[in-house]
């Protein structure tokens, strides 16, 4: 099962992911800006804490699996979940939202409904990666996160070098289990160019 998910889940989480990248940056143009400069005048542009503060930002608030694969308590797992009164019994079927923790007031703020990429850059950037769940994490978490973010990461700095992204509608998805968009228009203006496409 672990297997299956990997190999199907990976194509469409990562272009949900993009999509959702694009789509903030689209409509907070001045991070574009940012990360172009950023990225200015290196030979082979690489990525830097901006960019990935926006891409994790957003995946904070845009999953690509709202919902976790749920786990079943095996014999020696009965205490993983802290704080908990008591053990839970074997075979219970637990889970964890990535939509509702990544909305957490309690570790993200008073402003966790907001997109603030700059949080990533602030002092307590280590407990915000311990909290970061999109991936899902431990021996389980995604095998293929270094590529999604690298496939993420290339696109987007090819994508603001050549283009300015303006976000015309809302972004509208159409899944609860892995995320998929059906509505997300983004006017897409060649640096430089008066003509404009969407």
């Amino acid at each position: 099962m672990e297997c299956n998910n990997l190999v199907f889940a990976g194509p469409g989480s990562t272009a949900a992911a993009l999509t959702s990248v694009l789509y903030q940056l689209a409509k907070h143009q001045g991070w574009q800006d940012r990360i172009r400069s950023e990225i200015q005048g290196n030979e082979l542009p690489t990525t830097g804490p901006l960019l990935t503060a926006v891409i994790k930002e957003t995946l904070r608030l845009h999953a690509p699996f709202p919902t976790a694969f749920p786990r079943t308590i095996t014999h020696g797992a009965e205490n993983a979940i802290p704080n908990l009164p008591a053990p839970l019994p074997l075979d219970t079927t637990v889970s964890a939202h990535t939509f509702i923790l990544g909305r957490s007031k309690e570790v993200w703020g008073y402003d966790a409904e907001d997109w603030k990429p700059e949080r990533w850059l602030e002092g307590e950037k280590g407990r915000l990666d311990e909290n970061f769940v999109a991936f899902g994490g431990g021996p389980r978490g995604c095998i293929g996160r270094e590529i999604a973010m690298m496939v993420i990461e290339r696109a987007v700095i090819e994508l603001v070098s050549k283009w300015e992204l303006r976000a015309r509608e809302q972004l509208e998805g159409k899944s609860y289990i892995e995320m998929q968009y059906k509505e997300c228009w983004i006017i897409f203006r060649e640096r430089g160019k008066g003509h404009a496409k969407e």
